[in-house]
């Protein structure tokens, strides 16, 4: 497990997980310890079964979003933001990096209608 960090509550469900497999509890209180339905707790168990410690851990962690900008475009939008796009709603600079920089948004949550 060298360089696997957990957090707490990922911590909290390995304990969980292992009372469950000394018999020293069972899925369905389990499940309750764990905030999720019984059918989810049995998923979770499957993996750990099988990987260990390290199917508690977000496989994702460490990774870029794929939504990320690049750090360039990114900057260039922090500093746009800060000194050209002041004032208004969280909409507003949207806009005006679409309309005078050419920036668009690539969320459709966030386009603009």
């Amino acid at each position: 497990m060298k360089g696997l960090t957990l957090n707490q509550e990922a911590q909290s469900d390995l304990e969980a997980l292992n009372r469950v497999l000394q018999k020293e509890l069972c899925v369905k209180n389990a499940s309750y310890l764990l905030g999720v339905t019984e059918r989810h707790a049995w998923r979770l168990l499957a993996p750990y079964r099988n990987e260990g410690t390290r199917a508690l851990s977000q496989r994702g962690r460490g990774r870029a979003s794929h939504h990320a900008l690049s750090g360039e475009t990114r900057d260039r939008v922090i500093v746009l933001a800060r000194t050209v796009c002041t004032g208004g709603n969280h909409s507003h600079p949207t806009e005006l990096l679409a309309e005078r920089e050419g920036l668009f948004c690539r969320d459709p949550r966030y386009a603009g209608s």
